[in-house]
């Protein structure tokens, strides 16, 4: 079984020899591949919707791995039982739901080893909460896959953080008033801006040319509050960007 680049980029994140629990599994394509090429032992296949697991149930049958990969029904990771998986996938999926599933399970947090996470929106206020709860972001990476790009990284518990404080339930969160860096490396990825990661860099060179044809077209328009008021933001996307940029660093 082949995976797309993005699910591959998921699965080389996974830590050999854990048994593994795939949340949102949809067709098990992931914990299939993992257990037949031998990087976890087994693995559960766990997903929300019925049909969809039924159609992963047949996948697993038919490459012969019922023994070794189980299906289960289950919202998140409730139907999760203690300390019946050491790594954990939550990938494909919005950055706030993804954070609402882990915080519906923070009596696993600690009995999980890792969690390979790959949210596809809200990835300051992803980042930020995962910081606020105390997970460290052991690897990074960015996967551009069908004209789409997708950061993803492997995050262990540590339990340096504050695991009450929900800000991602907040209906306003606003990232102004934190220094540039500290700003850029929420937008974009701490470990991706420090390893250099070329995909990122790509990324932030496409963005770049896409806000400046972004502010040529909003200069174009009629003078007006509004206008001036997307000029600004635009300059200050504009400027996080230039830094994020600066701080790559050097082509080897």
């Amino acid at each position: 079984m082949k995976l797309t680049d993005r699910m591959q980029g998921v699965a080389d994140l996974v830590t050999p020899g854990l048994v593994l629990a795939d949340i949102g599994t949809d067709h098990s394509y992931l914990p299939i591949y993992l257990v037949k090429n031998e990087i976890v032992p087994k693995a559960i296949a766990m997903d929300v919707n019925k049909g969809p697991l039924a159609i992963a149930q047949e996948h697993i049958e038919a490459e012969g791995l019922s023994d070794r990969i189980t299906t289960r029904l289950s919202d998140g990771l409730v139907q999760l039982n203690n300390d019946e998986a050491q790594s954990v996938i939550v990938a494909g999926m919005g950055g706030r739901l993804i954070l609402k599933i882990l915080s519906e399970s923070k009596h696993q947090w600690e009995m999980v080893k890792e969690f390979i996470l790959q949210p596809q929106s809200e990835l300051e206020l992803f980042r930020r909460q995962m910081e606020v709860w105390g997970f460290v972001c052991q690897e990074e990476n960015m996967i551009f896959d069908d004209g789409k790009y997708y950061p993803m990284g492997r995050y262990v518990f540590a339990g340096i953080g504050n695991i009450s404080d929900d800000l991602f339930c907040k209906q306003e969160v606003s990232f102004d008033d934190f220094l540039q860096e500290k700003r850029v490396y929420y937008r974009y990825g701490e470990g991706l801006i420090k390893t250099g990661n070329p995909v990122l860099r790509q990324y932030l060179e496409k963005e770049a040319l896409h806000l400046q044809t972004l502010e040529e077209q909003v200069l174009k328009s009629a003078d007006s509050e509004k206008k001036f008021l997307r000029i600004e933001e635009i300059k200050k996307k504009q400027e996080d960007n230039q830094y994020a940029l600066n701080l790559l660093p050097m082509h080897k």
